[in-house]
């Protein structure tokens, strides 16, 4: 007789390349039916399996009878968290799925792994500036970063990420620096930030910039379009960092340049297993920032090649200027 296994999952959790699912039935599992779900079900019959991966809602709050409570971190208002027993009931569901419903899966939990990072950081928006550029920012010495990478761009310039537009006050502007700007956010929230910003900044109000809302992985413009492309303290938040990288190399000319200023594992081997060991605490109180992702390695997956990196604050900060390869 065919027997039937139905799993089902919602997608959660700040860091997509360790996507988290909620496994109804699973031990130290937890079903939230407040965002994306689905449900994957395994069908036998002798040595024969069929897979079928199905959208549903999942109960709004259960727990297994016999499981015990799982640890759950917060990212905000309980909208993006992480726990490590729904990560091993990934891999239960994928080692029953098989290859076509892993693969739907995987896009199901991307998806809504950006969709939760849009929700969190459209509610951080009107206080952003108080993390991103605040006393501890400035103490740090990041101000004086900022403006040493943004003096280095020219030409049409995309900045990933923009967020509130903290960065626009940086640039050096005119025709021989910077002559018009893309800044481009996966928040409206944030956006909206970035538009008052500008409105209210004589300087930035007569300058060209456009700003839109956007996929930072997924990038709605040419290739060999802009001559540089910029990202600060952004690539630690990402879903998909190495995505976004190779959409920079896309858009960016030949000729061009990648300016980034990043978090990364420290070149230190004390310092980053120190890393390592609070990754998980720091992305809970910093609004999901990876501080221990290794940049370098990052950019030549991606096909971009560094021309000069600075390290600061112990190697974990990094000043990068990049070519294609």
């Amino acid at each position: 007789e065919p027997s039937t296994t139905d799993l089902s999952f919602r997608a959660y959790g700040s860091d997509s390349r360790y996507p988290a699912v909620a496994v109804e039935g699973m031990p130290h599992a937890y079903m939230r039916g407040q965002h994306a779900c689905g449900s994957l079900t395994s069908t036998s019959l002798g040595h024969h399996t069929h897979h079928q991966l199905s959208c549903g809602r999942a109960p709004a709050l259960t727990k297994p009878a016999s499981s015990k409570t799982c640890g759950v971190t917060s990212l905000t208002n309980n909208r993006a968290s992480s726990c490590a027993a729904s990560r091993r009931a990934l891999l239960v569901s994928i080692a029953i799925g098989g290859s076509t419903a892993v693969q739907q899966l995987h896009a199901r939990a991307h998806a809504a792994d950006k969709q939760l990072v849009k929700e969190a950081y459209d509610s951080f928006a009107p206080t952003y500036d108080q993390l991103d550029g605040g006393g501890v920012a400035s103490a740090l010495g990041f101000d004086g970063l900022r403006e040493q990478l943004l003096s280095q761009a020219q030409g049409s310039v995309l900045e990933i990420a923009v967020g509130t537009g903290l960065n626009l006050q940086h640039y050096s502007w005119g025709e021989q620096r910077v002559q018009q700007l893309i800044g481009l956010d996966l928040s409206a929230g944030m956006l909206s930030q970035a538009r008052a910003r500008v409105a209210a900044t004589p300087a930035l109000a007569q300058q060209q910039i456009t700003l839109m809302q956007a996929d930072a992985g997924a990038l709605p413009l040419e290739s060999d379009s802009l001559d540089t492309v910029v990202d600060t303290f952004s690539l630690c938040v990402m879903t998909d960092p190495a995505a976004v990288l190779r959409e920079m190399a896309r858009v960016v000319r030949p000729e061009g340049r990648v300016l980034l200023l990043e978090h990364s594992r420290s070149d230190n081997l004390l310092l980053a297993a120190y890393q390592d060991a609070t990754a998980s605490t720091v992305a809970a109180s910093s609004k999901g920032c990876v501080w221990n992702q290794d940049v370098p390695v990052l950019l030549a997956a991606a096909g971009l090649r560094p021309v000069r990196i600075e390290r600061h604050v112990g190697g974990t900060v990094l000043l990068v200027e990049a070519v294609r390869m």
